[in-house]
C-alpha cells in the first residue's frame, strides 16, 4: 500500500486513536508520579524520553487521523492533539512546582493577589490587563494565585491555537488545507512562553483571534460583525504596548493597503478605520486616566529621553559574544530552537519559486491566498525588525526573540506552500 492510500481509506485510524489515547493515560500517569526532588536546572532532565517519545507519536498519530478521516474519527483526532497538548502544558504544574517565571513573572502572582483582595490594581500598571484577568480566575475558581498563573498560559495557548485555526478556515476554506492548518497550529511557536505568566506573551497568544474577528468583520460587514469586532478592539488599549503598537500598525495597514489586498481576496479594508478609531480613543481615554494616576506625564516623558539604550539586536549580540559559542553550537541552537520559523520558510521560498516558474498551472485560488499572506509576512517581519533595531522601545532579547508577529502568517502561508510544493 502506498502513502497515498493509507490517507485515503483510514482503516487504520481506531486502532492508532486507541495507542494515542492510551499514550496520553501513560503521559499523564508518568507526570502524576516523577516528583523532582528541589530544584532543577534541566526540566527536560528530569521526565524520562519515553514521556517526549510518546508525545511525539501522539501528534504523528492525529497527523494520520485527521489527513484520512472525516466526520467523528477526524473529532477524535483533534481530541488527541488537544489532550496531547494540554499534557505538555501540564509539566510545570503537575511536577509541583510553584512557578516557571523570573523576575516580573513573580511581581505578576502578587498582583494576582493584590487585587484579589484590594479589588483595584496599582498606579504604576498601564496594561493591567492579563492581572485584572488572572485574578478573576483565582476569585472565581478558588485558584490561589500561582495556580491562577499556570492556567493563564494554558488558556491563551488554546486560544492562539484556536485563532490559527479560524483563521486558516476562514482564508483557506479547502477541508484538506484545514486540516494541514489545525496540525500546524499545534507546533509550540509561543517556546517557553507556553508556560509564562508574562502579559506580553499572553495577548501575543490573542492577537490571531482579534485577527479573526477583524477579517470577518472586513469580509462580511453586518451589524452583528460590527458589534463583534468592538469588544476585542477595546480590550487592546489595556495590553502590553508592544501588542498595542503591532495592533495599531496592522490596522493602518489594511487601510492603506486595502486596494493591494482587495486584489488577492475581497473585502471592504476600509472598514478597518473604525476599530482604529476605538482603539484610538479607548488609548487615550485610558492614558489620560493614567495621566493622572501616575503623576507629571512631563517628568516621565523627559526622564524617558533620556534613557535611550542600545536596540534589542545588539544586546542581544553582545550576550552571545561573552559566552563564546562556536559555529557548530550557534548552527545547533538555531536550527533546534528556531527550527519552528527555519523549516516553514525553506518550504515557503521553495513554494514562491514554483508559484513563479509553474504561474499558469498553479490554481488562482492558491496564488491569490499566497501572495496575500506573504504581504502579512514581510509587514510582520518589518515590524519585528523594527523592535529589534531601535533604540527607544527596548525589552529582553529573549521575550523578542521567542514571539516573532511572522508567525501570524506563516501557518496559512506554510499550509499553501506544502500544497503547492506537492501539488
Amino acid at each position: 500500500m502506498n502513502i497515498p492510500d493509507f490517507f485515503s481509506n483510514g482503516k487504520y485510524s481506531k486502532p492508532l486513536l486507541t495507542i494515542g489515547f492510551l499514550l496520553i493515560v501513560h503521559n499523564f500517569l508518568t507526570l502524576y508520579f516523577h516528583q523532582p526532588q528541589g530544584y532543577v536546572v534541566d526540566i527536560y532532565s528530569v521526565l524520562p524520553f519515553s514521556f517526549y517519545g510518546a508525545s511525539i507519536l501522539c501528534y504523528l498519530i492525529s497527523s494520520v487521523v485527521l489527513l484520512s478521516d472525516q466526520g467523528i474519527i477526524r473529532k477524535a483526532g483533534i481530541l488527541l492533539l488537544v489532550l496531547n497538548h494540554l499534557t505538555i502544558l501540564s509539566i510545570p504544574c503537575m511536577l509541583g512546582y510553584y512557578s516557571m517565571g523570573r523576575a516580573d513573572d513573580m511581581s505578576y502572582i502578587g498582583e494576582y493577589v493584590h487585587i484579589s483582595k484590594t479589588g483595584a490594581i496599582d498606579g504604576w500598571d498601564i496594561y493591567p490587563g492579563s492581572l485584572i484577568l488572572g485574578a478573576t480566575l483565582s476569585i472565581v475558581s478558588g485558584l490561589p494565585a500561582n495556580g491562577a498563573a499556570f492556567v493563564m498560559p494554558v488558556v491563551f495557548s488554546f486560544i492562539f491555537i484556536g485563532g490559527l485555526c479560524l483563521c486558516c478556515r476562514l482564508f483557506l476554506e479547502e477541508e484538506k488545507l484545514v486540516s494541514i492548518a489545525v496540525l500546524s497550529s499545534f507546533i509550540l511557536y509561543l517556546g517557553p512562553y507556553n508556560f509564562l505568566n508574562v502579559p506580553h506573551a499572553l495577548f501575543f497568544a490573542y492577537i490571531p483571534l482579534f485577527i479573526f474577528i477583524l477579517s470577518w468583520y472586513i469580509k462580511r460587514p453586518r451589524f452583528t460583525t460590527a458589534a463583534l469586532v468592538i469588544i476585542p478592539t477595546v480590550l487592546v488599549p489595556f495590553m502590553h504596548p508592544f501588542i498595542v503598537l503591532f495592533v495599531v500598525a496592522l490596522l493602518l495597514v489594511l487601510i492603506l493597503l486595502g486596494r493591494v489586498l482587495s486584489r488577492f481576496i475581497q473585502g471592504d479594508y476600509w472598514r478597518a478605520t473604525r476599530p482604529l478609531v476605538v482603539l484610538f480613543t479607548g488609548f487615550f481615554s485610558w492614558f489620560i486616566y493614567c495621566d493622572t494616576l501616575l503623576g507629571s506625564f512631563k517628568i516621565s516623558y523627559r526622564s524617558y529621553l533620556q534613557r535611550t539604550t542600545e536596540p534589542v539586536l545588539l544586546e542581544t549580540a553582545s550576550k552571545l559574544a561573552r559566552i563564546n559559542v562556536d559555529l557548530f553550537k550557534m548552527t545547533k541552537l538555531l536550527f533546534v530552537y528556531y527550527g519552528r520559523y527555519f523549516i516553514p520558510l525553506v518550504i515557503i521560498s521553495v513554494a514562491l519559486i514554483l508559484v513563479y516558474l509553474k504561474r499558469d498551472k498553479i490554481s488562482q485560488f492558491l496564488k491569490s491566498r499566497t501572495h496575500f499572506f506573504l504581504i502579512f509576512y514581510i509587514m510582520f517581519l518589518v515590524a519585528e525588525a523594527v523592535l529589534f533595531l531601535n533604540p527607544m522601545f527596548s525589552h529582553q532579547p529573549d521575550r523578542l526573540t521567542n514571539l516573532n508577529f511572522m508567525v501570524y502568517a506563516q501557518v496559512p502561508l506554510f499550509v499553501l506552500a506544502l500544497s503547492v510544493v506537492f501539488a
